[in-house]
């Protein structure tokens, strides 16, 4: 019977680890498929999970979640018009920078909600899609956010 000699245990046993942590999420990886290229000052579109590079300044946006949207349907008479609220991570240069919600408001999507300031750069959220119907609910991998960050001079 051929033995595992034991010099190689500890290698092994780190190896099975780090199987293990992988196959249960403990250590999340970004599949290559949710990353895409951004660039500063023009707007780019995440979905639901997705992530952009913006590789000029080593940054990285994160579209977390809708925390609510409350917007009117578009079907619908409303008094307010609602809003939604999203989470986005940011990192630049390999650090989290901040766990960012911004808020659009149906008709006024650059007010101060919608914008945030960090570091020398400000992410602003442009638009929160799709709109709502009063018939249909929206799944939350169906969202997608429309984002613009810009460097401040």
């Amino acid at each position: 019977m051929n033995a595992m000699p034991r010099k190689q245990y500890p290698l092994f046993f780190l190896l099975i680890m780090l199987v293990a942590l992988l196959t249960n999420g403990c250590i999340q990886q970004i599949p290559q498929q949710q990353l895409m290229n951004a660039t500063l000052n023009t707007p780019f579109q995440l979905k639901a999970n997705q992530t952009a590079v913006i590789e000029s300044e080593n940054m990285h946006l994160t579209f977390l979640q809708v925390l609510g949207d409350s917007r009117c349907p578009s079907d619908v008479l409303c008094v307010w018009e609602g809003q939604a609220t999203v989470t986005i991570i940011v990192q630049k240069d390999n650090q989290n920078l901040d766990n960012i919600n911004l808020t659009s408001r149906a008709g006024r999507r650059h007010e101060d909600l919608a914008r945030k300031n960090f570091a020398e750069y400000t992410v602003t959220l442009i638009s929160v899609d799709p709109y709502p119907k009063s018939v249909q609910q929206i799944n939350p991998q169906e969202y997608t956010i429309t984002l613009v960050v810009d460097k401040q001079s």
